[in-house]
């Protein structure tokens, strides 16, 4: 199995202008070239609505797997701090923003492991 790990993909939210994550990822020595990810508005949009009332930060890591096309598929969570507020949901519903492009070293099939942490205010 193959895997690939982005070291963060962290956002501001509830600030004026929402900054896009950061995605830094390595796998087997090759830095894979995302053509698409979530932004800041993504983010803001998908944030768990009661976690954002409560001013509450948490984290979510998803593990897909890579389509021939770079777009991902089966995305499942396979941790969520602190559980059961909404941020394993909100992190998958941003799978369809994510697509690795041509030449990014990554064999379809391949998975891909994406942690993203939810932050409120910046």
């Amino acid at each position: 199995m193959n895997v690939l790990g982005p070291a963060a993909a962290v956002l501001l939210l509830a600030a004026p202008a929402p900054e896009a994550p950061k995605v830094s990822s390595t796998f087997a020595g090759h830095h894979p070239h995302w053509v698409r990810r979530p932004n800041g508005t993504d983010f803001t949009n998908n944030y768990p609505s009661a976690a954002l009332r409560s001013g509450l930060s948490g984290h979510a890591t998803m593990e897909c797997s890579v389509k021939p096309d770079g777009n991902l598929e089966t995305c499942k969570v396979t941790e969520e701090t602190p559980p059961g507020h909404g941020f394993g949901d909100a992190t998958l519903h941003l799978m369809s923003k994510f697509r690795m492009g041509d030449g990014a070293g990554i064999a379809a099939g391949a998975k891909v492991v994406i942690p993203i942490a939810w932050k409120v205010g910046g």
